[in-house]
This record gives C-alpha cells, sequence and structure tokens, in this order.
C-alpha cells in the first residue's frame, strides 16, 4: 500500500468522523438546514437511500434502519476517500512540479 493511499485512508476516516459529529451531535440550525448540513457532509444517504429501499423492499422500519446507517457511513467513506485520495496525489504533482522547476 502507497504512502498516497495510507494519508488518503486517514484523512477520509477523520472527515466521516468530523462529519458525522457535526450531523448527529451538533446538529445546527433548523429543519431545513439540517437536511442541508446532512446532505452536504454525508453524501453517502442518496446512494443509501436508494440501495437500502432495493435490498429491504417491503420490510419493516427496524430492518431498515439497520441496513441504512451502515451504508450511509459506507458510501460517504469511499466518497471522502476519492475526494483525500485526489487531494493527495494533486499535492504531491502540484509539489513535484514546483521543485522539479
Amino acid at each position: 500500500m502507497s504512502a498516497d493511499v495510507k494519508y488518503a485512508l486517514m484523512w477520509s476516516a477523520v472527515s466521516v468522523v468530523v462529519a458525522s459529529f457535526v450531523v448527529f451531535v451538533v446538529s445546527p440550525g433548523g429543519l431545513e438546514d439540517k437536511f442541508a448540513n446532512f446532505s452536504g457532509l454525508m453524501p453517502g444517504f442518496l446512494v443509501a437511500s436508494w440501495l437500502s429501499q432495493f435490498v429491504n423492499g417491503n420490510r419493516p422500519h427496524p430492518v431498515l434502519d439497520l441496513t441504512l446507517f451502515p451504508i450511509i457511513i459506507g458510501a460517504s467513506y469511499i466518497w471522502y476517500f476519492l475526494l483525500s485520495f485526489t487531494a493527495v496525489k494533486l499535492f504531491r504533482f502540484v509539489r513535484r512540479r514546483r521543485s522539479s522547476t
């Protein structure tokens, strides 16, 4: 595993923890603001809502909750990993270009 992947894994884990803390503990604003914060900080809910309905079908609500939350966290983690990995690669590319000139 390269150092870039390790940095991206670390930063994506930190990003998911901070986003979860802001959304579920701090939860600033009113109802509309809470939804905007949730959708902005936890983008995995778009995937999770579709996938959870696909997996669960018409099962009761508690079963839906048990599958929805891990999918939200997992999809958000993948999203933050992709963002972090892109940022690390871009940072290394710019740093190499500056040091070579």
